[in-house]
């Protein structure tokens, strides 16, 4: 009599095991607990952000573009660089705008290739709280002038020429693109070429840019 008795509470005690994990298998994987935001460390290094519902949009507009979302982070160097006159450029006198940095090379060939989507993408948008910056790293200014000039590109082009500015941003690979705020904090990082005139490129950056901040001193 014990004997049935024990079999059969072990069998329901297991039907209630496999109802229970049933249960939670079927439960939405993207369910988050907790109000707070998570990280999630990315191969890169970087610490990417899960965001609260009221950023979802952003958070999707990232995500679709392929390009890592960072919690916002202060530049490790004041970028002050000569751009092809020679004149002494710091990115900081520009807060109030997003800013897009693009590292790059004349000889790189990734980075050739998504210079021109760049330039549509500063056509669009130049004329809002928005600035594209090329800084090319580790050349000497002569060819990177005839490179600009020979295909029209209109955007800022700064020069890195010793590579000390890529190195002190932890540059390991171009193209990279930072992306930074209105307060110049870097709020996302690509790395590798992207079709920067795309409709999903062009309503990441106006959405950037019509959001309110609150600009700190």
């Amino acid at each position: 009599m014990k004997k049935r008795l024990f079999v059969l509470i072990s069998s329901l005690f297991i039907v209630l095991l496999i109802i229970t994990t049933i249960y939670v298998l079927r439960q939405p994987k993207d369910h988050v607990p907790s109000e707070r935001m998570g990280k999630t460390r990315t191969s890169e290094g970087l610490t990417r952000v899960d965001t609260k519902p009221e950023d979802n949009t952003l958070s999707r507009l990232f995500e679709e573009l392929g390009v890592v979302q960072m919690e916002p982070i202060a530049v490790p160097v004041e970028v002050t660089l000569p751009d092809l006159n020679g004149k002494q450029v710091n990115l900081s006198d520009f807060k109030g705008k997003i800013i897009f940095v693009n590292f790059w090379a004349t000889w790189c060939p990734p980075c050739r290739e998504e210079m021109p989507s760049m330039q549509k993408l500063h056509d669009k948008l130049k004329d809002k709280d928005f600035l594209m910056v090329a800084i090319d790293m580790q050349e000497p200014p002569e060819p990177v002038k005839k490179y600009i000039k020979e295909y029209e590109f209109t955007f800022m082009t700064l020069l890195d020429s010793k590579g000390e500015t890529g190195l002190l941003f932890g540059i390991r690979s171009i193209p990279t693109t930072l992306i930074m705020d209105k307060n110049g904090m870097i709020i996302g990082v690509a790395i590798g070429a992207r079709d920067w005139a795309s409709k999903k490129s062009i309503a990441l950056f106006e959405h950037l840019i019509d959001q309110e901040v609150e600009l700190s001193s």
